[in-house]
C-alpha cells in the first residue's frame, strides 16, 4: 500500500480521485507493529510489541474517530482494547476445475 499511494498515484497525470486519495493517505498517521523492522518509509511509525498497548491506548484517547488494525497477531495482543471486529472475506477461485459441488 505504501509505495503506490505515496509515490506513483500522487504524481501529476494520475486521475484526480487517485491524487486526492493519495494526499489523504499521506496525511493519515500510519503505524507499523514490528519487532524486526529497523526502518520504515517516511510517514510511518514503528511500534514495538512492548509498547503496543500504551501506544494504542494513547491513540484511542487522542483520536476522535475510527482506528483500524490489521493482522491476527497484533489484534490478539490488543484484544482488550478492541471495541468492534469487522470480518472481511475475499473469496478467490483458482484453477480450471468445475464450480459445481459433487
Amino acid at each position: 500500500m505504501e509505495e503506490p499511494w505515496t509515490q506513483d498515484l500522487g504524481k501529476e497525470g494520475a486521475p484526480a480521485i487517485e491524487r486526492e486519495f493519495a494526499q489523504l493517505y499521506k496525511e493519515t498517521p500510519r503505524y507499523v507493529f514490528s519487532d524486526t523492522l529497523q526502518t520504515v518509509p517516511e510517514g510511518l511509525t514503528i511500534v514495538r510489541r512492548k509498547d503496543a498497548v500504551s501506544v494504542v491506548t494513547r491513540l484511542k484517547q487522542e483520536i476522535d474517530g475510527t482506528l483500524q488494525l490489521g493482522g491476527p497477531e497484533v489484534a490478539a495482543s490488543l484484544l482488550d482494547l478492541i471495541d468492534e471486529f469487522w470480518v472481511y472475506a475475499f473469496p478467490v477461485i483458482v484453477g480450471a476445475a468445475s464450480r459445481t459441488c459433487p
